[in-house]
């Protein structure tokens, strides 16, 4: 708790951003030992001035009782408050070069620690758009990934939307405080959301959502996720600045095709020519999203025992480094065509599993 305080009212001053917050705890090793070390030390750090160094040395000062306030408030309300530099705060959002002092998160905050995908794309989408970004997520989030987005009207709702009737985890990333959802007609979608997953901000609750936000929400959403897949987007659309900084970080970025003459299209077409992963299908992702099949190599850090469902463990039992057709696995394994697929994506989409030409599925060998 002391860790979340200190953060609170560091993250609290006038002129410290997430750069400078990160550079004040690496050096004096926690945001409290940044407000404990005095105007000279402070000065000291590159990026600092000596105005700010007062600031940061009176924080205590002035800022303490707001953060006793928002603490207060945070358990009063079932709100998960999660602090850089702590245990539990998302391993893939502290590696970036930005990483937000401070979480404000309702629902489950360990969705965040989850493998995701990113989904984003126009706010005044398509009828296909819309029903891509749907289907997609839903296979998607039916394997066990989490489906992140920003709550947006369009391709993001459906991608919620998608996500949760997949019967799986989504996370909504907000440019406002997690009790303001935006648009106000998402309100109900946002309270299903942190049911099934988690609504999260770096902003403090009440505060109202701003042009400003939106890009710092981007590189959250970004930040959280192991690639981003960006459906629809026009050549100006904040979905080509969560695709680019998603890049900056080294996570894959995914676009699906559109029209040539269609605006909504033209930044995701702009995308594939810019080395963006082509994506027609839901395997186009599983092949390219190697960062999900680390999870089963014996060289990576990552590597866990995986705890099989029922479907995963009959399906496995069916394959081997040999592939077999879907058809013959269907029957050896005696699960439907649909149950099938969607084990088979899940499976391939945590690594334990690879499509091969010609509708033919192996087990790979590093997980036998």
């Amino acid at each position: 708790m002391e860790t979340v305080r200190a953060a609170l009212v560091l993250s609290r001053v006038e002129g410290l951003g997430p750069r400078i917050f990160a550079t004040l705890v690496a050096r004096f090793g926690s945001a409290a030992g940044a407000l404990g070390a005095g105007r000279d030390a402070l000065g000291e750090t590159e990026g600092v001035s000596a105005a700010l160094a007062e600031r940061v040395a009176s924080g205590e000062a002035d800022h303490g009782a707001w953060a006793e306030r928002e603490l207060a408030r945070a358990k009063e309300e079932g709100v998960r408050i999660l602090a850089h530099g702590e245990e539990d705060y998302p391993a893939l959002l502290f590696a970036i070069p930005d990483p937000p002092p401070v979480l404000w998160v309702k629902g489950d905050a360990s969705t965040l620690a989850a493998d995701t995908l990113a989904i984003v794309g126009s706010r005044r989408a398509s009828d296909y758009g819309l029903e891509v970004a749907e289907r997609f997520a839903s296979q998607i989030a039916a394997s066990g990934v989490v489906i992140a987005s920003g709550l947006a009207r369009g391709i993001d709702t459906r991608a919620h939307e998608g996500a949760l009737l997949g019967g799986g985890r989504t996370v909504a990333v907000l440019g406002a405080g997690i009790d303001v959802p935006y648009p106000p007609e998402n309100r109900e979608l946002a309270k299903r959301i942190a049911l099934h997953g988690a609504l999260v901000s770096e902003f403090p609750p009440g505060t109202l959502p701003s042009p400003g936000h939106f890009p710092r929400r981007n590189r959250v959403l970004a930040g959280l996720s192991w690639g981003v897949l960006v459906v629809e987007a026009t050549s100006h659309s904040g979905s080509l600045i969560t695709a680019s900084l998603a890049r900056a970080y080294g996570r894959e970025v995914f676009a699906i095709p559109g029209r040539i003459d269609s605006a909504t299209s033209r930044g995701t077409n702009d995308l594939l020519k810019d080395a963006a992963v082509l994506v027609t299908d839901v395997s186009d992702i599983v092949e390219n999203l190697r960062p999900f099949a680390a999870l089963a190599s014996p060289e990576s850090g990552r590597a866990t025992k995986h705890a099989f469902a029922p479907d995963e463990e009959t399906l496995l039992k069916s394959l081997s480094t040999s592939p077999r057709p879907f058809d013959e696995i269907a029957r050896d394994s005696g699960l439907g065509a649909g149950v099938l697929a969607s084990t088979l994506t899940g499976l391939a989409l945590k690594g334990y599993v690879e499509e091969r030409p010609g509708n033919r599925f192996a087990r790979r060998a590093a997980t036998l």
